[in-house]
């Protein structure tokens, strides 16, 4: 049976999304998409071959769908998703899905109630170059792991200064940096390191007519001992890209997806040359795509074989835990601010 999923938020990142259905074949189908603009719905369902809708409300009521994708501004998401479950519906919701580890703790319950899948579409898990990093890590190749690094970088600025657009605006985008790429590095941090323990956090504002942080600092601990330190900036003149480096006691990686290898390792402090993962192709303009693409193939498998979704929600929730734990240092003056770890 053809899982039919509709799409509510027409913004730029619907077309991985619509990429993640394609790459789906015969096992789903989009079948309606909804935006408040309704030129913009019309136009991009004419291109899908869809039915559109302006009122996710009345896409819900409709009994045209199974399941809901729903890329709308953050601070929407939670009413979209609460009224999504209540309609029985499957969900594949965009980070940050709740403002709170609370607030997804509650969403995660209304699901289970309702027997539907709840899913949060975190693209971090689905891209290549950290697949490596984890296979590198698995065969014990880089010995304890010292330091870990991480950088989200691009340039939003002329969103963060459009006063209409939410990204810039508080009761939009709920924060700034820290909770929209730091969701990102946070869950990397969990999934390959055994998340964080403590940490200190500073922000700043460069663009003068947002309300939110455009830099940020976070450097902290991880389960396993190593320190850390990950960085973002929304006003970097540079193509969207990120950066791993983790640095361990018998090796090095480096990944950076504007570099050509993605993937380097280095053995020793005397190897200069290291070597690269040739199964991780240099593709600076896709690699996030196809990451979000494979997330949304990933939500269609779990739903029509059964099974979790590959980004647990309990991963999720602690990753906001930890964006909620920089808000309170990075509003407290850096203070430290220690992150319980469920023993």
């Amino acid at each position: 049976m053809t899982l039919r999923v509709g799409m509510i938020g027409l913004g730029a990142i619907h077309r991985a999304h619509i990429l993640g259905y394609e790459r789906a074949g015969g096992e789903a189908s989009l079948v309606a998409v909804c935006d408040s603009d309704g030129a913009k719905a019309a136009a991009v369902a004419a291109k899908l071959g869809t039915k559109s809708y302006t009122n996710y409300l009345e896409l819900f009521d409709s009994g045209e769908i199974d399941a809901v994708d729903i890329l709308l501004p953050h601070h929407l998401h939670v009413a979209a998703v609460t009224a999504a479950i209540g309609a029985g519906l499957h969900v594949l919701v965009e980070k940050p899905a709740a403002p709170t580890a609370k607030a997804i703790s509650e969403l995660e319950a209304l699901a289970r109630a309702r027997n539907v899948v709840l899913a949060v579409a975190e693209n971090t898990r689905f891209v290549e170059a950290y697949g490596a990093v984890h296979r590198i890590l698995e065969a014990g190749t880089l010995g304890t792991v010292e330091v870990v690094r991480t950088m989200v970088c691009g340039n939003a600025t002329d969103r963060l200064r459009t006063v209409t657009d939410w990204k810039g605006r508080r009761d939009g985008t709920l924060g700034g940096v820290i909770y929209d790429s730091g969701a990102h590095s946070f869950y990397l941090l969990e999934w390959l390191f055994g998340g964080v323990t403590e940490l200190r956090a500073i922000g700043a504002k460069r663009v003068a007519e947002s309300e939110v942080e455009d830099f940020a600092v976070v450097v902290g601990k991880l389960g396993g001992g190593a320190e850390f330190l990950t960085e973002y900036t929304f006003t970097a003149e540079i193509p969207w890209s990120e950066r791993l480096e983790v640095y361990g006691s018998s090796g090095s990686v480096i990944v950076d997806q504007l570099a050509d290898p993605v993937v380097k390792i280095y053995g020793s402090g005397q190897d200069w040359t290291g070597h690269s993962d040739p199964k991780v192709p240099f593709a600076p303009d896709k690699w996030k795509m196809n990451s979000i693409a494979e997330e949304v193939l990933d939500f269609v498998h779990a739903i029509n074989g059964h099974r979790p979704h590959a980004v647990s929600l309990e991963d999720i929730k602690v990753t906001m835990s930890i964006v909620e734990a920089a808000y309170k240092s990075m509003d407290s003056g850096s203070s430290l601010v220690n992150i319980p770890r469920e023993e």
